[in-house]
This record gives C-alpha cells, sequence and structure tokens, in this order.
C-alpha cells in the first residue's frame, strides 16, 4: 500500500521565534502564566505562541510552598527544560526568582544561563533571551525602579532598538490589567499573565473540593469536559499513540476510551 509522503513543518528555535516577535512593531506578545506540563499542555492547546513559567506556581506546585526563595535553581531550571521540551517551536519565559539566595547565588544563577547560551550556540546555533526586571517600584520607589532598569538596559544586547519592554500583570497586585491593545498603546511588548493558571486552579479546584465535602458529591465532569478522555488529549496521547505505532508498537492499537 502507498502512504502519502507526511509533511513536516521546518523545525525553527523558539528563541529566534520570540525575537521575531519582538521586533514586530504590530506585535505584542501575552503570555499566560503556567506553573507545571499540565497547565502548559492547556495553554498550548489554547493556540498561545508563547507561555510564561512563574517561579510562584513553581514554588507551589513542586514543593507546596509559598514564594520565598525556597526553591532551588536545579529545581526551577528541571522544571523550565521539561516544560520547553513540550513543544519546541513556543518559547517559553521562566522565572529565575530573585537569584536564590545571596549575591554569589545570583551571580551563579546567571552563569549557568550564560553557559546555557554559549552552549546553545556553539551545539545549534542558537541562544537564550535574559529579560531583566525588577520589583523595586513598590518597596523603594520609581527613581530606583528606573536606575536598576537603566543600569541592565546598558549591559543589555543592541540586537533589539528599542529595547522592549514587559509589563507583569499579578492578580491582587497594584498593576492595573489591560488588555493587549493598550499594553501596545503604553509602549509594552510582552504582556504577562503570572498567576493566572494558580487563580483559576484555585478557584475551581476549591469549589469542586468544597462541594465534594460538604455534600459527598461532585459532578464529575462540569459542563460536560474535563473527564480523562480530554485530560489525556490535551496531553498529547494521540501524538504519543502514533510515534508508538510509528516505531511498530502496537500496544495503543486498540485505542484508549
Amino acid at each position: 500500500m502507498a502512504h502519502a509522503e507526511e509533511k513536516h513543518t521546518p523545525f525553527r528555535p523558539a528563541v529566534a521565534i520570540l525575537r521575531e516577535k519582538l521586533a514586530d512593531p504590530d506585535k505584542v506578545v501575552v503570555c499566560p502564566g503556567i506553573f507545571d506540563g499540565y497547565t502548559a499542555r492547556i495553554a498550548l492547546d489554547a493556540g498561545f505562541d508563547a507561555i510564561y513559567m512563574t517561579g510562584a506556581g513553581t514554588a507551589a506546585s513542586v514543593l507546596g510552598q509559598p514564594d520565598l526563595g525556597i526553591i532551588s535553581l536545579p529545581e526551577v531550571a528541571g522544571h523550565a527544560g521539561m516544560i520547553a521540551s513540550l513543544n519546541r517551536n513556543v518559547p517559553v519565559i521562566a522565572d529565575a526568582d530573585t537569584g536564590f539566595g545571596s549575591s554569589l547565588a545570583v551571580a551563579r544563577a546567571y552563569l549557568v544561563r550564560i553557559k546555557a547560551d554559549v552552549r546553545a550556540r556553539k551545539e545549534c546555533g542558537r541562544d537564550i533571551v535574559i529579560i531583566a526586571r525588577t520589583d523595586a517600584l513598590q518597596s523603594l520607589g520609581l527613581d530606583e525602579a528606573f536606575r536598576r532598569l537603566k543600569a541592565a538596559q546598558a549591559q543589555a544586547s543592541r540586537e533589539l532598538v528599542p529595547i522592549p519592554c514587559l509589563l507583569n500583570t499579578v492578580g491582587g497586585g497594584v498593576t492595573p490589567a489591560v488588555d493587549a491593545a493598550e499594553a501596545k498603546i503604553m509602549g509594552f511588548k510582552i504582556v504577562l499573565w503570572p498567576i493566572l493558571s494558580l487563580t483559576y486552579t484555585y478557584s475551581a479546584v476549591k469549589a469542586a473540593m468544597r462541594e465534594l465535602k460538604e455534600t459527598d458529591y461532585v459532578d464529575p465532569t462540569p459542563n460536560g469536559q474535563g473527564g480523562i478522555k480530554e485530560v489525556f488529549e490535551v496531553c498529547g496521547i494521540e501524538k504519543a499513540a502514533a510515534f508508538d505505532c510509528g516505531v511498530g508498537g502496537d500496544s495503543m492499537n486498540g485505542g484508549f476510551f
């Protein structure tokens, strides 16, 4: 039997895609915050072309702890690597926290990133993008925040001129929430919604847990969605089955549901 030749989309490094988006004068990159492989899969399934791995969400999901500098550099790096591997064509912006400790730990954290950049350039001709961020506004004031950002700008790459700015929209925080169009008018190129997944997971799961606790019953598929079939599908079960079949496996030929 003759088979049609499968067409493959040429691989393009995620970092190159991100740089193109930042260089596009008409583009604002909107990144939903995700905190694990599952929420990353949901964001990818929704069609986002960039995602943000929140440090707070990583601490909560990996350790069950608040965002107080408890999580380590290896834990964050491993988590980010897993998420980035889910779709190599979608940029993942990963939170490096506050540097994982003292000034020496901060230097080590960014040395790790610089080494990763050098290794990526040597091995496959691509690099990473380091985004400078300051949280000094609330505690130290606008002048200090500007000073820190200008210091980072002085060390920045000249590949992107003007240097793009990022808006961090945290639910319950002091930064007002705006849509992409308004963010563009204000001069921003990236808009993060860092705790989006945390917020909606909290509200939905808490409501379901409360209902089950109080009534001993809860709708197993609210609004007809979220059953085991949908969960497995969003995690890529069909692609996994196709791969298994393609290499001669037959354990998944009978289907799953």
